[in-house]
């Protein structure tokens, strides 16, 4: 048995890079920055 998770949001990636307490794989993570980035920019946008 090894310590190694897959990623939940691909199931494809082992999970080695800790997004907010969640493990994702490094392209899923990418992702998730990308687009949290993209919605912090639009909520600024509104005011």
């Amino acid at each position: 048995m090894t310590d190694e998770y897959i990623c939940p949001a691909c199931n494809e990636e082992p999970a080695d890079t800790r997004i907010d307490g969640n493990y994702l794989c490094s392209s899923c993570a990418d992702d998730f920055i990308a687009s949290r980035s993209r919605a912090l920019d639009y909520s600024n946008n509104d005011r």
